[in-house]
């Protein structure tokens, strides 16, 4: 069955959203041309060199199964999808075209946050402290890179096939506080003392992955204040100083969170 015939099945159980290219900006800097998607490509490149993004839907819990409250949480104004309301407002849901990774950028929004708590370990690599402890809403740039670990051989969320498939994967989170650029990441390969995330494979039609589950790896770390599974992420401050960018560890924390994505 060719590409097109895909699609054309897998329209009829999916829900797709349209939107226009757009730009996304935070504290001066171009975070990326991100363009709409109206079909997916070659399953090699995902949507292959010129193709366009895929557009999907984001949805961030606020809480775990036991009712307690997760440290990366959404805004409370129901799921994330991509939109275009004017130049600065905002937001895109996509999985990238050519390199595969989930993209949620929210930093050209009038209205939409994801809300950040702090919960350190107790192994903080600094000494300096966080710009809040939490729960605070900021606009974000997020995104998750399974490229960043080689043991995922190539994939990503759009290259994955069938459902149950896991892959551990890189996280990051970019947002201004009071006119400064922070960055919480998740790759224990740049970032000593942190983890991956776990990203699995929810739903496939005809050997194409079209919902997916974002969450710390089970069993791994556990917050031993809330009892939660959790990801150790490192905060940095980001500055930028005559074309070097530098980044000032501001220390290590818990972060629980449960995000779904669909198609």
């Amino acid at each position: 069955m060719n590409r097109s015939k895909l699609l054309s099945q897998a329209a009829r159980y999916t829900r797709r959203y349209r939107g226009i290219a757009m730009p996304v900006l935070a504290a001066g800097i171009t975070l990326g041309l991100l363009t709409s998607a109206q079909a997916r490509g070659s399953t090699a490149s995902c949507a292959g060199n010129n193709g366009t993004d895929i557009i999907v839907t984001s949805v961030v819990a606020d809480n775990d199964a036991n009712n307690l409250p997760f440290q990366f949480q959404s805004d409370s104004l129901g799921p994330y999808v991509t939109y275009n309301h004017s130049k600065t407002d905002q937001v895109s849901s996509v999985i990238q075209a050519n390199s595969c990774d989930w993209v949620l950028a929210m930093s050209n929004s009038a209205s939409r946050t994801v809300t950040l708590t702090f919960a350190p370990t107790n192994q903080e690599s600094s000494s300096a402290s966080p710009p809040f402890t939490g729960p605070q809403k900021v606009t974000a740039y997020i995104i998750s890179k399974c490229g960043k670990n080689p043991l995922n051989n190539g994939l990503s969320y759009g290259t994955m096939s069938y459902a149950g498939q896991t892959l551990e994967c890189g996280f990051s989170a970019a947002f201004v506080y009071n006119g400064i650029q922070y960055a919480l990441r998740m790759n224990p390969n740049n970032y000593a003392g942190t983890n991956w995330v776990q990203v699995t494979c929810s739903g496939a039609i005809s050997n194409l992955c079209n919902a997916w589950t974002v969450m710390p790896i089970p069993n791994t770390v556990m917050n031993a204040v809330t009892g939660q599974s959790s990801s150790i992420g490192e905060l940095v401050q980001i500055t930028t100083s005559k074309g070097n960018t530098v980044e000032t560890s501001l220390g290590l924390y818990y972060v629980a969170f449960y995000v779904t994505i669909h198609e």
